[in-house]
């Protein structure tokens, strides 16, 4: 089984200024599979998990420095990234599997540096 990872892509300009790509925080993002092997450790926190048929949400706190988000994995297959957020913020993150026409069928949290 394949963890799914969030990937940025990132840009250096003339000056020297690493650019990273950013997406706004209300459009839900499609996260792309990648092997365990490149994921960062699985829980730096504590996470409060919820859900609905279509939703998956979290809200984590003790991550220190790390961010995470809610991840949700559709019946149709397709994996959504909800809204990056700080590990010690508690502030809710929500993937939605009704952007991509799916309801869902398992969440989890992704956290990364």
């Amino acid at each position: 089984m394949q963890r799914l990872v969030v990937t940025a892509t990132m840009k250096t300009t003339k000056a020297g200024m690493v650019i990273a790509a950013v997406i706004a925080a209300a459009v839900p993002v499609a996260v792309a599979a990648q092997p365990a092997s490149a994921a960062a450790p699985a829980a730096y926190g504590h996470c409060r998990k919820w859900h609905d048929s279509n939703t998956f949400g979290a809200s984590c706190t003790g991550g220190g420095r790390a961010a995470y988000q809610a991840v949700a994995v559709c019946k149709n297959g397709t994996a959504v990234g909800g809204r990056d957020e700080g590990g010690e913020s508690g502030i809710w993150s929500y993937a939605y599997c009704t952007s991509v026409h799916s309801s869902l069928d398992h969440g989890y949290v992704q956290w990364y540096l």
